[in-house]
């Protein structure tokens, strides 16, 4: 389950301003809500190959996410089996993971019935996964650093909004505290 993303939203918001600003303050909180960031989560799991694996073994998977009204972004996601490893007292694999969204190029699209062309420039982020030998559940996920920019032309005026941020996890027994932002 995804909690406090609007935290995230509320401060990519903050400086919006003009008709332009509340459409895309809007755009962003249906779009970037836990309900969607939990959804893409979905779409980001693991394709784990049907294989033994020994340190160093490398494989790669490619599948498209929905980003807001960006539809079918294409994602290519590279790993490599480091070995398994201790983390509290859980047995882990370790996981190197790269993520890099190819990009997208004018594609047009609408929100709220209003015709609009959007660009998402090329990015990477890449990370530790440990993953839990006992249950195959992702136990925790170093920060992933991430520069995105976003560029939206709607009615003849241009967006483009650039998101700096860090993402990481871990798995709890009990619920965590309300998410906060750092931005």
């Amino acid at each position: 389950q995804v909690r406090g993303a609007e935290a995230w939203t509320d401060a990519i918001c903050r400086d919006l301003q003009g008709p332009v600003g509340q459409m895309m303050r809007s755009q962003l909180q249906e779009t970037m809500n836990d309900n969607a960031f939990q959804s893409q989560m979905a779409d980001s799991f693991i394709d784990f190959p049907e294989v033994a694996m020994e340190p160093g073994f490398q494989w790669q998977f490619q599948r498209s996410m929905d980003m807001g009204a960006m539809k079918d972004v294409p994602m290519l996601t590279d790993l490599a089996y480091l070995g398994t490893v201790d983390r509290d007292g859980v047995a882990c694999a370790k996981l190197y993971l790269r993520r890099s969204c190819l990009g997208l190029e004018d594609q047009a699209t609408s929100f709220q019935g209003t015709p609009m062309t959007a660009s998402l420039e090329p990015f990477t982020s890449s990370q530790y996964i440990y993953v839990q030998l006992a249950d195959g559940l992702v136990y925790e996920g170093t920060a992933a650093l991430t520069h995105v920019e976003v560029t939206m032309e709607v009615q003849g005026q241009y967006v483009t909004t650039t998101v700096d941020g860090s993402v990481s996890s871990r798995l709890e027994e009990s619920a965590p505290a309300p998410a906060t932002s750092e931005f």
